[in-house]
């Protein structure tokens, strides 16, 4: 919890910082090539514990290194997600790019949920720190190599105008935000999503083991969440140019409401759940 509250003000201060950030390289690509390899290198820290068992120190390292951990997802997030405003004037160009970026981002979790818990059982076990440190290991090289090509491969093609006398503060920019109904709602919807998407993910495999008696079904139910929310990504840049992105998001946030209701219908059949987590995958495309 003590995270997620710090992420709530480390978010606009990177983005604030990224803002800011003036390099031969442009303002957002170096901050993807400086920190990956150090969100590769703390997420594998995540798995380790060298004070061994559930002693107090092992707790404040856990604590530590995850918090860590976020500020440097953070870090390179942020810059990684606004990168596409700055690489075309068009707005249309724009959604499409984020909706290829969303779609591959989608099918690189699709791969994860479908091949981690096996990964991990072939080589050594859900119980077995070493599999989840190796596993950590195989998956930050691969992020690092993914992100250093991006960086590589993009350029910031729009140049805002740097005159100082232009710049606001941060301090003002949060007045200004926070006089915004429409942005306010915005961010409580977002707000309501990513706790239910957290708590979903949280308690997920938790839920499979314990409840239906396979920690394995949580990777075949996110493989086909992912899989259907992959399939309908990709008619939405016309769906928004037809109906507008209010229209799409009010009425795709109406169904996952609906969707995460049916589950109740029961909550201890297999195939009931694969079908709701199909109709959450529909929704979250939008």
């Amino acid at each position: 919890m003590g995270a997620r509250i710090w992420d709530a003000v480390n978010d606009p201060m990177m983005g604030a910082i990224a803002e800011r950030t003036r390099s031969k390289f442009g303002r957002f690509r170096p901050w993807i090539a400086f920190g990956c390899p150090f969100l590769a290198i703390f997420s594998v820290l995540t798995f380790t514990n060298p004070f061994g068992g559930s002693t107090t120190a092992g707790v404040i390292w856990a604590a530590v290194i995850y918090i860590l951990a976020g500020m440097l997802y953070t870090l390179v997030n942020i810059p990684y997600g606004a990168l596409n405003s700055l690489m075309s004037r068009d707005q249309h160009e724009r959604e499409s790019i984020n909706v290829w970026r969303m779609t591959m981002a989608q099918l690189g979790g699709l791969v994860i949920n479908a091949c981690t818990l096996p990964l991990i059982n072939a080589i050594g076990g859900s119980s077995n720190q070493k599999a989840w440190i190796i596993v950590s290991c195989i998956y930050g090289l691969m992020a690092t190599l993914l992100f250093l090509f991006c960086f590589a491969k993009t350029k910031e093609r729009v140049h805002a105008v740097s005159d100082a006398d232009q710049r606001i503060g941060f301090g003002k920019t949060m007045q200004v935000l926070l006089k915004n109904n429409n942005w306010l709602l915005i961010c409580l919807i977002w707000v309501i999503m990513s706790l239910g998407l957290g708590l979903g993910m949280s308690v997920g495999t938790y839920y499979c083991k314990y409840q239906l008696g396979n920690e394995n079904l949580y990777g075949f139910m996110s493989v086909v969440q992912t899989g259907v929310m992959l399939a309908f990504m990709l008619p939405m840049p016309f769906l928004i140019k037809k109906y507008g992105k209010r229209n799409v998001a009010l009425v795709g946030s109406a169904l996952y409401t609906v969707a995460q209701a049916l589950v109740l219908v029961a909550p201890l059949s297999v195939p009931w759940l694969m079908f709701c987590a199909a109709l959450k995958g529909a929704t979250m495309s939008t």
